[in-house]
């Protein structure tokens, strides 16, 4: 009885840190630049205690390293990579958009109906794909000079 309580302890500990732990080296072993994490609640421990706003966090987050195209950043214990260069953002929305069609959801359709629609929040590749053949054309050369 007594062996079973610290098996299953152990056992349980052990899922615990590899569900929780798993990740938080995942930019260290890419060489990606990042701010180290709390374990369970990543980068935004003080958003969920209410000490700072996701805006200031993210923020900090960006200003964290200036010279970086890119950085990672934990949402809890997924691992997020923030963009900062705008090359790479417009390559990624325009040259290579057809690689990135999901998002994560950050807004249900039942929540905001207008902000959940948008091409940086919409999680369906179909949905995707028909709001950005509609909204391309008015992005043209021809159309942004007039």
């Amino acid at each position: 009885m007594v062996y079973t309580i610290i098996f299953s302890a152990i056992i349980g500990a052990l899922a615990f840190y590899y569900f929780f732990f798993k990740n938080l080296s995942e930019f260290k072993n890419h060489g990606i630049p990042y701010v180290r994490p709390l374990p369970i609640v990543g980068n935004f421990g003080q958003t969920i205690i209410g000490k700072k706003s996701l805006g200031e966090v993210l923020k900090m987050l960006y200003d964290e390293y200036p010279k970086a195209k890119y950085i990672g950043m934990y949402d809890l214990h997924t691992p997020v990579i923030m963009l900062r260069d705008p090359e790479l953002i417009k390559s990624i929305a325009i040259k290579h958009f057809n690689m990135f069609p999901n998002h994560r959801v950050l807004l249900r359709l039942d929540q905001d109906p207008f902000t959940s629609q948008t091409l940086f929040i919409l999680r369906d590749e179909k949905a995707w794909r028909k709001r950005r053949t509609i909204l391309s054309p008015a992005f043209t050369s021809s159309k942004m000079k007039s």
